[in-house]
């Protein structure tokens, strides 16, 4: 992970696509949906490569 990355904005990251979904729809994520945020979350927060 980032050294820089905030844990709280970590959070609000991985909880947001759930809460709004629930929020607008009533319906829960399914393991498939989960796996694309946790995924692209977790893209977002590998350390970015030395500067050439």
């Amino acid at each position: 992970m980032r050294e820089d990355a905030e844990p709280d904005l970590v959070i609000e990251l991985l909880y947001g696509p759930v809460y709004h979904r629930w929020l607008l729809t009533g319906r829960v994520l399914d393991e498939r949906r989960i796996a694309a945020v946790v995924g692209t979350v977790v893209t977002g927060l590998e350390p970015k490569p030395p500067a050439t």
